[in-house]
């Protein structure tokens, strides 16, 4: 449904022996991704981190922030929301 079916080189080393495989895109998609997607969703949309912390099952902030990562456009239009008229 998402259309990420492009072929990709994957390098990974087992010890000292390197390793390439081609790849679909989407089977790199892991649980812990979709986890690290769905915090930053929930944070732009505007649940707030405790709430969040309720559902992840997380007890504390910094470890939940550790999940989240803000891009570029979501800072720069809120610095605008909050500081022009």
């Amino acid at each position: 449904m998402a259309d990420i079916k492009d072929k990709i080189q994957r390098v990974i080393y087992i010890g000292s022996e390197r390793i390439e495989e081609t790849v679909r895109k989407y089977e790199l998609i892991t649980s812990h991704t979709m986890r690290r997607t769905f915090i930053t969703q929930s944070l732009e949309r505007g649940i707030r981190p405790e709430t969040l912390m309720k559902v992840t099952g997380h007890k504390d902030l910094r470890t939940l922030m550790r999940y989240v990562k803000i891009v570029d456009d979501v800072k720069d239009y809120e610095m605008q929301n909050a500081w022009n008229d």
